[in-house]
């Protein structure tokens, strides 16, 4: 291989290199971002599914018909049995009366709607005639929103 052939070779691989490099880099930026929003997604629908949850399951106030709710604002609900969600920097916690335990980093909102018997009146001033809750929960830039009925409600019908 005579040098004038060597110096050929070494400048088509540069070409072919150059062309490569920026679709790999391209490559591997997608591959971070899908991980990321993947784990974004993991974490708020593990949250958003507790949440339900706990909404769900609100216990019954103290007249019939009623949700047991001890205190509600538009970015946390606690309940007379102690169990709650609340957002404290970036991170929502579940509140139980053994302490609380951390939901999801990295959330950015809690938005918390509280809705009368006609399913449009916000009753956040009289949580305890709650109806139906939504709940929106963004982390990292992913939202979820969700709704939850009391079944306190379906039982005491």
């Amino acid at each position: 291989m005579t040098l004038v052939e060597m110096v050929a070779a070494i400048v088509v691989l540069s070409i072919v290199g150059a062309m490569v490099l920026p679709i790999m880099a391209g490559a591997t930026d997608a591959y971070a971002e899908s991980v990321a929003v993947r784990r974004a997604s993991e974490r708020a629908g593990y949250a958003m599914e507790r949440a339900i949850r706990l909404l769900r399951d609100a216990p019954a106030g103290t007249a019939a018909g009623e949700v047991g709710i001890a205190s509600a604002t538009a970015a946390s609900v606690a309940f007379t049995d102690g169990r709650g969600l609340v957002l404290r920097g970036g991170t929502l916690m579940l509140v139980t009366p053994a302490g609380e335990t951390p939901l999801a980093s990295g959330v950015r909102s809690l938005t918390l709607g509280f809705i009368g018997a006609d399913g449009i009146t916000s009753v956040v001033a009289t949580p305890r005639l709650t109806y139906r809750f939504l709940i929106g929960i963004d982390v990292d830039g992913l939202e979820l929103r969700g709704v939850a009925m009391p079944r306190v409600r379906l039982v005491g019908r």
